[in-house]
C-alpha cells in the first residue's frame, strides 16, 4: 500500500491536514466539523447570501463563485503527480479537508450539493438498499446490481433519493442564480436530476465545451454559483491505478482546465477547486458471500460493505474493521434514521489498507476487478485539497 507523506503533501499547499480519529489500523473516522468538505457548500451559501463567512477573504468581493469538483483528485494523487499540477498549485489559498463516509462519489456529491452529512441526505453509497422497493439498486443508474440491459427500475411516486434542500434551491429561493454544468450522457438520470435540483442545467460532452460553456454561463450571470464536475482523473484511476502515468496525464488535463477557467473568470468569480475523494491501487481481493440471516447481499462499496441483518451481522472477510450502529453517528455525521435507515444497514465492514472485497453480483471473478478503488477510509481516500483562486 502506498503511504504518502501527509505533512509534506499538506505543506505543498501551505495547509494543515485534519487530525482524524483512528478507526482501525489504517482507517479513520471522517471529520464533519470545520475541516470537513461540508464546509465548502455551507461557506459558498453564506458568502453569496450574506457576504460573509470563512470564504469572504478569499472571494475579495467578487459576486460569483465557481465550484469545480475534480473527481478523485485527492491529496495523495495531487502530491504524487505534482509535476503535472503547476496551475493547481498556484492557488492563492489552500486547505486540506476531510471527505465523508463512505468516500463514494455518489455519497460525497450529495454532501457537496446539500451541505449535509450522509446520515441526513441518505445516499449511502454506489449500491444502496431501497426499502421502497425492497431491493438493491446501483445509485447512478437506478438498476439492479446484477441486471444486464433494460431500463431503470420503476420507482414509487414521490420517491426522493437525496434528502434535504440543495444549495441551488436555497440560492434560488433568495433570487441568486445557480447553474450546473452536466455531462449530457448523464443529464437524464434520477441521480443527476436530484443532484442539481434548483439550478439551470448546461450540458457538455467533453472537456473543451465544459470549459467554454462554464465561461459563457458565468459571464451571463450577475451574481451566483456555477457548479462544475469533471471525472477524468477518477476514470483513469479506476482503470490504471492512481499512481500510474495515465493518471498523471489526467491530472495534467485537470490542471489545464483549471488554468483556463482562472484565466477567463478569476477577475469576476471566486474559483474553488476540490475533490470528492482520493484513491488506492488495489491490493488483495477477497471474495465474500452473504451473511447468515441477511435480508440482502452486501452492498455499498467494495471497500465499505453494509449488511442488513436481523441476526448477528457477521461477514466472513479478512482485513476489515466492523462498525456497529452504536458508532454510526461518528461515522456518518449523525444517526441515519427514519425511512433511510435501511440504506445504511445494521453494520458496516470497512476494508483496511488496500484490500478489496468482491461480492459477485454478476458472477465476476477476481480478474474482473478494477485496478483502482475508493470508498474506504484510509487517509489517501479521505483527504482532499481545496484550492481558491
Amino acid at each position: 500500500m502506498y503511504e504518502f507523506p501527509l505533512d509534506e503533501a499538506a505543506g505543498l499547499l501551505g495547509a494543515e491536514p485534519p487530525r482524524l480519529e483512528p478507526l482501525g489500523e489504517t482507517t479513520y473516522y471522517p471529520s464533519y466539523g470545520e475541516d470537513s468538505i461540508l464546509a465548502v457548500p455551507r461557506g459558498v451559501v453564506e458568502y453569496l447570501l450574506e457576504g460573509g463567512g470563512w470564504l469572504a477573504d478569499a472571494a475579495r468581493g467578487r459576486g460569483k463563485v465557481v465550484m469545480v469538483l475534480v473527481d478523485a483528485l485527492g491529496l495523495s494523487t495531487l502530491w504524487l503527480h505534482r509535476g503535472r499540477a503547476g496551475r493547481l498549485l498556484s492557488a492563492r489559498e489552500a486547505w486540506v479537508l476531510s471527505s465523508v463516509a463512505p468516500t463514494s462519489t455518489a455519497t460525497v456529491l450529495a454532501s457537496v450539493v446539500t451541505g449535509l452529512a450522509p446520515a441526513a441526505h441518505g445516499v449511502s453509497g454506489y449500491r444502496i438498499y431501497l426499502k421502497e422497493i425492497g431491493s438493491l439498486v446501483k445509485t447512478f443508474e437506478m438498476r439492479h446490481p446484477g441486471g444486464e440491459g433494460g431500463g431503470p427500475i420503476a420507482l414509487p411516486e414521490g420517491f426522493q433519493l437525496i434528502r434535504g434542500e440543495t444549495v441551488f434551491e436555497r440560492l434560488a429561493a433568495a433570487g441568486v442564480e445557480a447553474v450546473s454544468l452536466v455531462n449530457k450522457h448523464y443529464s437524464e438520470s434520477t441521480y443527476t436530476k436530484e443532484l442539481v435540483r434548483g439550478s439551470s442545467v448546461v450540458e457538455h460532452s467533453q472537456l473543451s465545451d465544459l470549459v467554454a460553456n462554464t465561461v459563457a454561463a458565468v459571464r451571463g450571470m450577475e451574481r451566483g454559483l456555477a457548479y462544475v464536475y469533471w471525472g477524468g482523473v477518477d476514470s483513469a484511476s479506476h482503470d490504471y491505478g492512481f499512481d500510474s502515468p495515465q493518471v498523471g496525464e489526467a491530472v495534467g488535463l485537470a490542471d489545464w482546465m483549471v488554468g483556463r477557467l482562472v484565466d477567463e473568470l478569476s477577475g469576476e468569480a471566486l474559483i474553488l477547486v476540490f475533490a470528492d475523494h482520493g484513491h488506492i491501487t488495489r491490493g488483495s481481493v477477497h471474495v465474500v458471500g452473504s451473511c447468515s440471516g441477511c435480508l440482502a447481499p452486501p452492498y455499498g462499496e467494495r471497500r465499505f460493505l453494509y449488511l442488513l441483518s436481523r441476526g448477528d451481522c457477521v461477514l466472513e472477510v479478512e482485513n476489515a474493521v466492523k462498525v456497529d450502529r452504536g458508532s454510526y453517528a461518528r461515522l456518518f455525521g449523525g444517526e441515519p434514521g427514519g425511512d433511510v435507515a435501511e440504506r445504511f444497514g445494521d453494520c458496516v465492514y470497512v476494508m483496511e489498507r488496500d484490500e478489496v472485497a468482491l461480492y459477485p453480483y454478476k458472477g465476476e471473478t477476481v480478474e474482473d476487478v478494477m485496478k483502482g478503488f475508493h470508498g474506504g477510509l484510509t487517509l489517501g481516500e479521505l483527504l482532499v485539497p481545496l484550492l481558491a483562486f
